[in-house]
């Protein structure tokens, strides 16, 4: 049967470039015949060129020949590889009631025991050995799947009853083995060692709290979680301190999100959550953890808008300024090529806009927002409110937004509460339950010559606007 295999491949290379059908294929089709017709893979599914005590090893049978031959074809390039058991209907089909395979409906524990998992256990672990001894177990992954589990009381009267110990058929579960490819070994569990570790501890009123330190970060948070509710006191579940709660978690789950899953920086991005948790400082975790806008105007008429980053970037700040190098490295919707597509030099692409605007009577507004793909759409609608339409800036900057997009690949307005929005065209309609910080984060300065200094801080993210200076 090999021989006449080796003759198909052989047959199905001479005649492939030659075939005017091949015109038409798909370039998955070309790459898979090619696959199977070069040379290496021709030469693999000869196994008799293994040496005589290898085949041994594995069994010369069928199936054992089917797994050294999978070996030689992992040696060769090829990426995936099925082997299917084959049955032996003639020495089994009686005795197991069944084709001779794994789907005993008789005699199971027999069949298994003397038949079956003796072949499987030699091929199997010969593979495994083979694999390792050559350097290539750690980059293959093996799998073994079954058709299904086993009930776990024999019975099934179709299968003869107890006494039949046939197969009573289990659906909701079947059996896996995994080898190679970085899946835990024995010798991984042996190697293990237990850590003592010194627990986080902190006081709950008159108890003291012992929770799981670092590595793991389930600790570090349950911690600066509750040091944070209890600082001022959590003073039960009226509304004010459900939404006090909600601005904790969502602030300690970004702050482990955005510090904690690094591995490098996590032992001093712990002793920092838990120092702010214990001074209550909540406004320090409770804002946006990549990009941030300032906007500033003086009574002198000078105005000032600056929007920095520090999701993404080289990590890099220039002294004295607190302002990261290369913040825009991560507006992946800008780098259509892909990160390392820009030549040295090139200067980079972001969506980032701060904006200061003057009027003929000294007037100045400064604004600027974070929001990726949003800040073009927010600062445009805040500017038309309070610019054209004359609304006061801070109902300028609260005004519902809409923000057109491609959601689940298909043209979309994203709209706020507050705006009728109808589908037009080819563009559905995406309504937000409330105001969000999707649509960006206005922060606005103005100063006229009547009114003075104001400020305008958006409530769809956590900001807030401050006046000073001297008379």
């Amino acid at each position: 049967e090999r021989r006449e295999l080796l003759d198909a491949v052989d047959d199905a290379r001479r005649n492939f470039d030659s075939h005017a059908a091949i015109d038409t294929w798909s370039t998955l089709q070309k790459r898979a015949i090619s696959l199977l017709a070069s040379s290496g893979t021709a030469a693999a599914f000869d196994v008799t060129s293994e040496p005589a005590k290898l085949r041994k090893r594995y069994g010369e049978n069928v199936n054992g020949m089917s797994l050294l031959l999978a070996r030689r074809l992992v040696e060769a390039g090829v990426p995936f590889i099925t082997v299917f058991w084959k049955e032996d209907r003639p020495r089994l089909g009686k005795k197991c009631k069944s084709a001779g395979g794994w789907d005993t409906h008789g005699n199971n524990f027999s069949c298994l025991k003397d038949n079956l998992l003796p072949v499987f256990d030699r091929a199997f672990s010969a593979l495994i050995e083979d694999l390792s001894g050559r350097g290539l177990l750690d980059q293959t992954l093996l799998l073994v799947t079954s058709e299904m589990g086993r009930k776990p009381k024999i019975g099934d009267p179709r299968s003869g009853g107890t006494s039949g110990a046939g197969r009573d058929h289990w659906t909701h579960c079947l059996t896996d083995i995994l080898a190679g490819g970085g899946i835990l070994t024995a010798e991984d569990l042996s190697a293990y060692q237990a850590v003592t570790r010194e627990p986080i501890r902190f006081n709950v009123d008159d108890w003291e709290i012992a929770t799981n330190p670092l590595p793991a970060v389930g600790g570090v948070a349950a911690a600066a979680m509750l040091l944070l509710a209890l600082n001022p006191p959590f003073a039960g579940w009226t509304s004010e301190e459900i939404d006090r709660l909600a601005r904790i978690q969502r602030g300690v789950l970004g702050f482990r999100s955005d510090r904690l899953d690094d591995y490098e920086g996590r032992s001093a991005a712990a002793d920092e959550i838990l120092a702010l948790a214990h001074a209550g400082d909540l406004t320090a975790l409770d804002r946006s953890p990549s990009t941030v806008h300032t906007s500033a105007t003086d009574s002198d008429g000078a105005g000032c808008a600056v929007t920095v980053s520090a999701g993404y970037g080289s990590g890099a700040v220039v002294p004295g300024t607190g302002m990261y190098l290369n913040n825009s490295l991560g507006e992946v919707e800008l780098l259509v090529d892909g990160f390392h597509s820009l030549t040295p030099g090139t200067r980079l692409v972001s969506n980032m806009a701060p904006t200061v605007g003057r009027r003929a009577d000294g007037s100045v507004i400064a604004i600027g927002t974070p929001g990726a793909s949003r800040i073009t759409t927010a600062i445009s609608q805040v500017l038309i409110n309070f610019l054209h339409l004359g609304m006061s800036l801070s109902d300028a900057v609260a005004h519902p937004r809409m923000h057109v997009e491609a959601f689940d690949g298909k043209p979309t307005i994203a709209y706020e509460p507050g705006l009728d929005v109808r589908p037009i065209g080819d563009m559905s309609a995406r309504r937000f339950p409330d105001i969000s910080m999707y649509f960006g984060g206005v922060q606005a300065a103005l100063w006229d010559p009547v009114g003075g200094l104001y400020g305008a801080a958006d409530p769809r993210r956590s900001g807030g606007t401050a006046r000073g200076g001297v008379d």
